[in-house]
C-alpha cells in the first residue's frame, strides 16, 4: 500500500494544512493554530475590544509530526507570497512570520520543501486573481474528499492549501503539464540530533507561549 503523503501549506493567520496521499484524496485539512487575544487599551471602530492572532507554533509542529506518524512525507509545497499594493505593513509582516515559522519547523523535522509562489499553481489550476470563492470551487471539483471540509466562505484558506497541495503532489509525480517550468525543491539540511533537542526547546517554550504568555505580544 503506498503510503506517501504531499502536504500543501496557506501560510497566513488563516491559512491552512492539507495533506494529500499518493492518489490525490483529501486525508486530512487543519486551518492553521492561532489563538486571538485581547489587545490591552485598545478599541475596535465598533468601541469593541481589538483582538490580534497569534500563532501557536507548538500545535503548528504538532501538525507534521502527525503527518509523519500516519505516513510517508514526500513533500511540503509552502506558498511563498510577496508584498502587494493593497496590502498594509501589518499584514505582510504577520505573513512573513508565518512563512518564517513554518520553513523552521520544516527544517527542524527534517522534511523536504518546495516554495511555490501564487502565480504558478494558481495559472496550473486555471485560477487568476485572489478571488477566494473560485479556490473553493476548483478545490471542490478536483480534490477528492475535500467537499465536507470546504463548506463557508471563510474556508478559502483550507481550499487554497488544499489546490497547493495537489500542485506539489502532481509535481513530485510529474503529472505537471511540460510548459510548467518550476524550480528544484530544496530540502532544509539539519544536523539531526542537535536540532530535534533545539525542536524541543522551542516547543515547550511555544506551547507555554501558546495557554499561559501571550501577553508579552501585545
Amino acid at each position: 500500500m503506498n503510503n506517501d503523503f504531499y502536504i500543501g501549506i496557506d501560510p497566513g493567520l488563516s491559512g491552512a494544512l492539507a495533506v494529500l496521499d499518493a492518489s490525490g484524496t483529501l486525508v486530512s485539512v487543519s486551518d492553521t493554530p492561532v489563538i486571538s487575544v485581547v489587545q490591552k487599551g485598545k478599541k475596535s471602530k465598533s468601541g469593541g475590544a481589538m483582538h490580534k492572532k497569534h500563532y501557536m507554533v507548538g500545535s503548528m509542529v504538532q501538525l507534521l509530526r502527525l503527518a509523519q506518524d500516519q505516513g510517508n512525507v514526500q513533500m511540503i509545497g509552502l506558498e511563498q507570497v510577496s508584498a502587494r499594493p493593497e496590502q498594509g505593513v501589518t499584514s505582510m509582516f504577520s505573513m512573513g512570520r508565518g512563512v518564517g515559522t513554518w520553513e523552521g519547523i520544516i527544517g527542524a523535522l527534517g522534511l523536504t520543501l518546495d516554495y511555490i509562489t501564487p502565480q504558478v499553481w494558481k495559472k496550473v489550476f486555471g485560477l487568476s486573481g485572489s478571488d477566494k470563492a473560485d479556490s473553493i470551487l476548483k478545490a471542490q471539483q478536483i480534490i477528492k474528499g475535500a467537499v465536507s471540509y470546504l463548506t463557508l466562505v471563510k474556508h478559502d484558506g483550507r481550499a487554497e492549501a488544499c489546490l497547493i497541495g495537489e500542485y506539489t503532489r502532481r509535481k513530485c509525480l510529474g503529472l505537471l503539464p511540460a510548459k510548467v517550468v518550476t524550480p528544484r525543491p530544496k530540502k532544509i539540511k539539519t544536523s539531526s540530533t542537535q536540532d530535534l533537542n533545539r525542536l524541543d526547546e522551542i516547543l515547550k517554550t511555544a506551547e507555554s507561549e501558546d495557554t499561559n504568555s501571550l501577553d508579552s505580544f501585545i
